[in-house]
């Protein structure tokens, strides 16, 4: 998860929506789930920086700085399809993220792919600058 917070807000978003794809039932939803709950204490269906710094310690400035690289929606706090992109960034689920952009299976994403997954969370000229950055034809 720490890796997470470090990356881009276009492939944060991006890992978001591989998360949304991931099956509630699996058994790795599950688990995550559970820890998820167990983070959250207060049951409100997130996660703040002082529960943070309850399950894993640190600084109140490490989990802010923690919070403010997962939070991709704005809101003060961490949900669980936040969580869940983070937890499985670097997990073999870059594939699911280009998938979750690539709906007409072409092998590639354009920019109204990305427009219609991110559009709510990311403008447009956002996203065509970070597309920008990543096309490498």
């Amino acid at each position: 998860m720490s890796q997470f917070r470090t990356c881009s807000k276009l492939a944060r978003v991006a890992m978001q929506a591989a998360a949304r794809t991931v099956d509630d039932n699996s058994a790795e939803a599950r688990q995550l789930r559970s820890v998820f709950n167990s983070m959250d204490r207060d049951g409100s269906g997130s996660i703040g920086a002082k529960e943070l710094q309850k399950a894993f310690g640190g600084t109140m400035e490490e989990c802010e700085q923690i919070l403010a690289g997962m939070d991709t929606d704005g809101s003060g706090s961490i949900g669980f399809t936040e969580f869940l992109a983070g937890a499985l960034h670097g997990k073999g689920h870059t594939k699911d993220a280009f998938n979750a952009f690539d709906h007409n299976g072409d092998g590639t994403v354009d920019i109204a792919e990305v427009i219609d997954v991110l559009g709510k969370e990311l403008s447009a000229s956002f996203i065509g600058r970070a597309l920008d950055g990543v096309d490498n034809d």
